[in-house]
């Protein structure tokens, strides 16, 4: 079973914990006009962004099951403003070519 009050404690003490986030002025457009579709893989969660050289608020990280869009994602780009999109598989964060 899923603890919610857990869950809910767990936020609290993180946004304690990093006052400065408030400070940087983060909006829901990402800073760099980039988005990173990528698969829903756990071991992506906390990373992806950080190990292709983004810093938090500069891309939007569209996770989908096998890095693969297949619906329009219209309202993701047009949040853009001037879109690119980066496909990114598994074999890049991994230095082969494997996924």
């Amino acid at each position: 079973m899923i603890d919610i009050n857990g869950i809910i404690e767990k936020n609290k003490e993180y946004v304690a914990k990093h006052p400065e986030l408030a400070q940087k002025g983060l909006t829901s457009h990402p800073t760099k006009k980039l988005a990173i579709v990528t698969c829903m893989d756990t071991r992506l969660v906390g990373m992806l962004e950080e190990s292709l050289g983004f810093d938090r608020g500069e891309v939007i990280t569209i996770k989908t099951a096998g890095n693969s869009v297949t619906q329009p994602i219209d309202n993701i780009v047009q949040s853009l403003a001037s879109p690119s999109i980066i496909p990114k598989r598994h074999g890049i964060l991994r230095g082969d070519d494997g996924s």
